[in-house]
């Protein structure tokens, strides 16, 4: 039913209440609109396909810092880092959630101070007029030549690679990030970025932990079996590569396919007796 257009078929005079109200929906229909047209963006490329500019280096302004200083860090990242952390998973009446997910990247400080203003600016897109997200392309060469092509998000056909979270071939890894539109698009194509690089690494880890606990229920005089696993994230990464990108806006989510070549993935070992030490202070 249109705005303003009464279903009753009696007529009623129009009054100043209705007139406001008229201007009123009508506002809230000039507003939905212009959020309509803000996030219906159209993209480069070289953001939907990264694999086909190997040279480019994309940063996010990224919690108050330029898109430069973003790609300064993800070169190192990408480059080579170590990868450390762990996830602690609970099961308990064939229901399984996680208790805790932490990790961390690092990477040699001399990379950063190598890399510092030494990048050349290239293309710029705006991801939101109204947070002012927006993404650059840098590179080492301020000789790189390209021919931009806009896409709309209509036109960007859809990967068959959505329907799979980690898979590999004779060669590569390869990890799906997914993340919902909610808080600024910067920080969501980085999370769904770094989801895929932690959906890959999670699919190779082993159970370094596993433990029964036998919990017992005071109230309703029950006991309960609560096996807990603890899965350590303990490995050298170099040459990690952003493959593609999708803006799913109808269902409001963001898309990014990583790889990692198999050779360049590299358990690390675990210091033993320390993490036996934080097993046994759980019991």
């Amino acid at each position: 039913m249109n705005a303003g257009v009464s279903s009753n078929p009696r007529s009623f005079p129009p009054t100043k209440k209705y007139n406001r109200m008229k201007k009123i929906i009508l506002a809230g229909i000039i507003w939905s609109a212009s959020l309509a047209s803000a996030f219906a963006i159209d993209y480069p490329d070289w953001f939907i396909y990264p694999q086909r500019y190997p040279k480019f280096i994309t940063g996010f302004s990224y919690k108050g810092n330029p898109p430069v200083a973003d790609a300064e860090v993800m070169y190192c990242v990408y480059k080579h880092c170590e990868v450390e952390g762990y996830i602690e998973t609970f099961s308990n009446n064939s229901l399984n959630y996680l208790k805790n997910v932490q990790y961390h990247y690092v990477y040699p400080e001399s990379d950063l101070k190598w890399i510092e203003d030494k990048l050349f600016y290239h293309d710029r897109f705006i991801l939101s007029v109204a947070s002012q997200d927006y993404a650059e392309a840098f590179s080492l060469s301020k000789d790189v030549e390209f021919e931009k092509v806009i896409l709309s998000p209509e036109s960007i056909p859809v990967p068959t690679w959505l329907q799979q979270t980690t898979w590999e071939d004779t060669g590569y890894y390869y990890g799906t990030g997914m993340v919902t539109s909610l808080g600024n698009p910067s920080e969501c194509w980085k999370n769904s970025e770094e989801q895929a690089i932690y959906n890959i690494l999670t699919s190779i880890s082993m159970k370094f932990f596993s433990l029964n606990l036998l919990v017992q229920d005071t109230k309703l005089h029950i006991d309960e079996l609560t096996s807990y696993t603890r899965t350590e994230l303990k490995f050298y990464l170099s040459s990690i590569q952003t493959m593609e990108r999708y803006p799913d806006l109808q269902h409001e989510l963001y898309y990014t396919l990583v790889r990692i070549h198999k050779t360049n993935v590299t358990p690390l070992l675990f210091d033993l007796e320390t993490k036996y030490d934080s097993l046994l202070q759980l019991k």
